[in-house]
């Protein structure tokens, strides 16, 4: 698979998931996009290739999953980790 853009890299995502302790925290994640939807979500190690990548070390996203669809829905915010 290769999408457009992949923010690679994230230290910490949030995936709210009801189903997992606390907000759902996954380290070192990407997140990638395909003609302008939320094409896939998986450890960075596992990352598509890209025509474009972002260094996502900086940023610590929200994803949010609308139960009881089972692909990932919603992506809610992008906030500094600053």
């Amino acid at each position: 698979m290769k999408v457009n853009l992949l923010v690679h890299r994230i230290r910490r995502l949030y995936t709210l998931d009801p189903c997992s302790e606390g907000l759902g925290e996954a380290l070192d994640q990407s997140v990638a996009f395909s003609d302008g939807k939320l094409a896939w979500i998986g450890s960075a190690e596992d990352a598509p290739e890209a025509d474009r990548v972002v260094d996502g070390r900086g940023f610590s996203p929200c994803v949010q999953r609308a139960a009881p669809v089972s692909s990932w829905v919603v992506l809610v915010a992008f906030f500094s980790s600053c």
